[in-house]
């Protein structure tokens, strides 16, 4: 998929936030006038130019929390700009089922942990619905309480009961 296409909602929303759409179906902008006043954010593009990469990484991290963690990762790919934005995105959402084996969900998890740079954790959330290992959730829950954790969300269903780690209760953002 072209990223220029995918990144076509994103302009719309940008155009929304200026209020160009607005303008253009009350008449108010005219076909001439549409090319000069697009906001900052747009510019009759071709698909070789990419003006997403072009956001500080601040609003990148942004845009990109509102995905799985696997979704930032795979973005690392588009570019050398954008090889290592995933490390500061401030959610993590991880979910067993978007892996078809349990073991590259786990390695998948702790590395993306291993390599994360944010200092705190708006949110971090974890599906895991199948093949359960709870020495591996309690060190996943005990790294997000040292980075602060604001927000956790478990979607679990461990073969036993599973006592949340001592860590959750001392973090300091709860």
């Amino acid at each position: 998929m072209n990223i220029f296409y995918s990144c076509l909602p994103f302009i719309s929303f940008i155009n929304d936030a200026f209020g160009i759409n607005e303008k253009k179906e009350e008449g108010q902008i005219t076909e001439d006038e549409e090319d000069q006043d697009q906001g900052p954010f747009y510019s009759k593009i071709s698909e070789d130019e990419d003006m997403i990469s072009e956001l500080p990484d601040e609003i990148l991290c942004h845009i990109l929390s509102f995905g799985t963690t696997k979704f930032a990762v795979k973005t690392s790919i588009l570019s050398k700009r954008w090889r290592y934005i995933w490390v500061s995105v401030p959610v993590l959402q991880f979910n067993q089922q978007e892996f078809s084996r349990i073991e590259n969900f786990i390695n998948f998890v702790s590395c993306v942990l291993q390599y994360y740079e944010a200092s705190d954790v708006e949110r971090f959330s974890l599906a895991w619905n199948q093949g359960f290992d709870e020495q591996m959730a309690t060190t996943w829950l005990d790294y997000a309480a040292r980075r602060n954790i604001r927000e956790l969300t478990l979607d679990i269903q461990p073969a036993k009961e599973f006592t949340l780690p001592v860590s959750l209760l001392h973090c300091s953002s709860f």
